[in-house]
């Protein structure tokens, strides 16, 4: 009597062991959606008839000015352009870029960078300047505005108190590390930009006195920089010397190098008049 034998299955390459299977079976994977737009977005398939304008800001409602350089920067060039948005308070971790600012159109598309400044050109009236000089203007705020800037906010402890209130949580237990990484962060950026070993308030300072004295001569007695009309790079050197000067600061040492210039202090006041129509109380 012929006997048949029977060869037991070849494994499955790779085959997933009996408890995992069991695992997967009663917790089948799922394919999550993408992440969604902040709060209060419209969604992305409907049409709203005003962009939104996502930064960093105490009161959406009133359209202040932020009290970030970069979304300051959007803030005012979007104002200066005369395209209306609606301001809406966010942070980066809503941003789909991870920073802020951000503008979502009324189609739903998400601009930042420069395209928030190509949107306002296309819509508005943001003039382009064509001098050859503003890229070694634009690196004088970049080397040396935005290093002193850092420093002055994030990592001198007598500003401790504004840092706190502007970009710190309430819950101790999450603000100390926040506050770590955002120290480590400036720290970081600053030696990048300067190029040292090692932080030099003084020589921070300084070199933020050279740059302001430099764009004073450049503005001279005229209304705004690089022509007859006001422009981004007015926004740019606004993004700074406003919040400089409205800013409760406990050390106030940028605020008094800032005053040394007058037209730039002028400059300021006039751009305000014009974006927002009236000398803003100090953000505390």
């Amino acid at each position: 009597m012929a006997t048949t034998s029977s060869t037991p299955p070849t494994p499955r390459l790779l085959a997933i062991p009996q408890p995992l299977r069991r695992l997967f079976n009663a917790f089948p994977l799922q394919t999550l959606p993408p992440n969604a737009l902040p709060h209060r977005a419209p969604p992305s398939t409907s049409s709203s008839s005003i962009p939104r304008l996502y930064i960093f800001t105490d009161n959406a409602d009133d359209g202040r000015p932020s009290y970030n350089p970069s979304c300051l920067k959007a803030q005012a060039a979007l104002r200066i352009a005369g395209v209306h948005v609606h301001v809406e308070p966010s942070n980066n971790h809503a941003s789909p870029s991870g920073a802020l600012p951000f503008l979502l159109t009324e189609t739903g598309q998400v601009l930042s960078g420069g395209k928030i400044f190509d949107l306002a050109r296309a819509r508005g009236n943001l003039p382009t300047v064509k001098d050859a000089r503003i890229q070694a203007y634009r690196a004088l705020l970049d080397n040396a505005v935005r290093p002193a800037w850092l420093y002055a906010l994030y990592l001198n402890p007598r500003n401790a108190t504004l840092l706190a209130h502007l970009y710190l949580p309430s819950n101790p237990l999450i603000a100390i590390p926040t506050s770590t990484t955002l120290t480590q962060a400036a720290s970081a950026e600053i030696l990048k930009t300067t190029r040292t070993a090692l932080i030099s308030p003084l020589d921070l300072l300084s070199s933020y006195r050279e740059a302001l004295e430099a764009l004073s001569t450049l503005l001279g007695e005229d209304d705004w920089f690089f022509g007859d009309v006001v422009g981004l790079f007015d926004a740019e050197v606004f993004a700074y010397t406003w919040l400089v000067g409205s800013l409760e600061w406990d050390d106030g040492a940028m605020e008094e190098v800032l005053q040394e210039f007058g037209n730039l202090v002028r400059h300021r006041e006039r751009l305000y008049q014009r974006c927002w129509g009236h000398v803003g109380e100090k953000v505390s």
